[in-house]
């Protein structure tokens, strides 16, 4: 190599070191350690070792963090490429600070992002983990269900958020769930061999730090009516301004329809009709809710000719059941007035009491 030669390699190679950068990417930063779907996120990307008067440039990258994502190039220095649906700013604080923001940054946006320097042979940069925080949020939701005695029935819930959310299920008022036990921590609740017991509402509840969000299902159990009286047998005394009540509690699901019977000595049977006329001889009273119903036969003015037996029948798609009460009516001497009187004096009463409002002007 010759004397020019030599110098003008050592001059080069001066050249190229003098002109070759030691910038660096020295963090980034985020304005929340833990962003919220749905607000502000602000990430910081510092530069240092600049020279003065040095043009280099932030590159900003993402990468969905739950694939074998490639690098997604959103920002080149202040200039947005991917503006996620207009949410996303770039902006730039002196030589050395660029940032981005989010406004607002939602569960989807989560992932690595990357800042990077522009313009330099060897890649320079850092990276930051996003994980955007959320209350849970059901993606599936448990559907109520009506089953038969001895069935099967299946709910499923599930959640989204982060972190991710646990699921637990439950019974209205700390009932116990068919499977033994108050709770149950999977997403999905099999119930098998379903009684009548079992019918009613179970809670599903997503849980993470961030709170908590619950959803019910319903189980409605079919099974034929089965009618419990509460007494098998009512005493009253005869007496015009007296009323008797039988009452019978009735489960059953679909709704049972109920008929009061009137049970005479020959053992016929009597349906017994709420009456129209101001006397109401009969009066029926059902009320509870749909699957646990009491019925109340109310007989006004009772007369002796009212004792004997009194049958409830309730009536669903998958049978029928029968309940009977003995009413009882006494004749004893009160107050000096006899007090036997049949059905004919109930309704020479009735008439006679009809007439005089006809006579009422």
């Amino acid at each position: 190599m010759n004397e020019n030669s030599f110098f003008s390699a050592v001059k080069f190679e001066l050249s190229n070191a003098q002109g070759s950068s030691s910038a660096l990417v020295a963090s980034i930063e985020a304005s929340s350690a833990k962003p919220l779907d749905g607000n502000i996120l602000i990430l910081y990307c510092r530069l240092v070792n600049l020279r003065p008067g040095e043009q280099k440039e932030a590159l900003w990258y993402r990468r969905d963090p739950s694939v074998n994502a490639q690098q997604h190039l959103i920002v080149t220095g202040t200039k947005v490429v991917d503006q996620f649906g207009g949410r996303l700013t770039a902006s730039r604080r002196g030589d050395d600070l660029y940032l981005i923001t989010f406004k607002p940054i939602y569960r989807e946006d989560r992932g690595i992002y990357r800042c990077e320097l522009s313009d330099t042979e060897a890649r320079v940069y850092k990276e930051h983990t996003v994980e955007v925080f959320s209350m849970p949020e059901f993606t599936v939701k448990p559907q109520s269900e009506s089953v038969r005695i001895g069935g099967r029935a299946e709910f499923t819930c599930r959640a989204d958020g982060y972190p991710k959310p646990s699921i637990t299920w439950s019974r209205a008022n700390d009932q116990f769930l068919p499977n033994g036990g108050q709770t149950h921590n999977e997403e999905v609740l099999v119930l098998e061999n379903i009684q009548k017991e079992h019918r009613g509402v179970y809670k599903c509840t997503a849980v993470n730090e961030m709170g908590e969000m619950s959803i019910v299902a319903e189980i409605q159990v079919s099974f034929a009516p089965i009618i419990v009286c509460t007494d098998k047998d009512v005493t009253q005394y005869g007496n015009y301004d007296v009323d008797a009540e039988v009452n019978c509690i009735v489960e059953g699901y679909p709704t049972p329809t109920f008929e009061w019977y009137f049970l005479d000595e020959s053992g016929a049977e009597h349906l017994l009709r709420e009456q129209d006329d101001y006397l109401k001889k009969y009066r029926v009273d059902n009320s509870g809710p749909d699957d646990l119903r009491s019925s109340r036969l109310i007989i006004a003015n009772i007369v002796f000719d009212d004792r004997g037996t009194y049958v409830l029948k309730a009536i669903n798609e998958l049978g029928t059941a029968r309940g009977e009460v003995g009413l009882k009516v006494r004749t004893d001497r009160i107050g000096g007035s006899d007090l036997t009187c049949g059905r004919i004096s109930y309704f020479v009463v009735a008439l006679l009491a009809s007439v005089v409002l006809l006579l009422l002007p």
